[in-house]
């Protein structure tokens, strides 16, 4: 498991330093960026670096297994999340229901949403399409987020641990880009 440096020797980097490093970064590297800062800077000012970037970052998933390292034993990883969100999250029942729009390669991503009509719309928005979209619903106990994210209106859900409870696959009821997606569920 990936150490953060707590040595009261070692000058570690703000996290205004490490927001000036990131700064020009694109949705597609920023989150290696971010992960190599880990090294850097302490548990606390990356975690909150980490959340800040999370919602930016188009390609998560890449590094799903760099990012476990990390978060693995780090739930709730409150640093990562504001106050509103801090609170949001401690108003969650002990087991959350979430949803994820996928497609079946990637059913057991770390990106959930508590509402079913956001997580619908991801697998049709053109950086996400696929071919066989899917809505799977699954639970996971609230000690198991990670991080709950509300900036873009997502009700994130950050978590590895989720039992998946049923699938459906999702048709588009129109052609649509990814500013209209009023999708329609169609269960199989």
């Amino acid at each position: 498991m990936p150490q953060f440096k707590e040595y009261r020797r070692i000058k570690f980097i703000t996290l205004s330093q490490a927001r000036t490093r990131i700064q020009y970064e694109d949705s597609y590297s920023r989150i290696l960026a971010v992960i190599g800062l880990a090294s850097e800077m302490t548990q606390h000012s990356w975690l909150r670096l980490l959340g800040e970037a999370w919602s930016c970052c188009d390609n998560i998933s890449e590094y799903s297994d760099e990012l476990y390292a990390f978060l693995e034993c780090i739930a709730p990883a409150l640093p990562m999340m504001t106050r509103q969100e801090q609170a949001a999250f401690h108003e969650l029942p002990e087991v959350v229901t979430v949803y994820r729009g996928c497609s079946e390669r990637n059913l057991q991503g770390m990106s959930w949403s508590l509402s079913r009509e956001v997580a619908s719309k991801f697998p049709f928005y053109n950086r996400y399409r696929c071919s066989e979209p899917l809505l799977i619903t699954g639970r996971v106990q609230k000690s198991d987020i990670i991080a709950l994210k509300l900036d873009r209106e997502e009700q994130e859900v950050i978590a590895y641990e989720v039992e998946l409870i049923s699938g459906e696959f999702l048709t588009p009821t129109q052609s649509s880009t990814d500013s209209e997606i009023p999708a329609q569920v169609t269960v199989s």
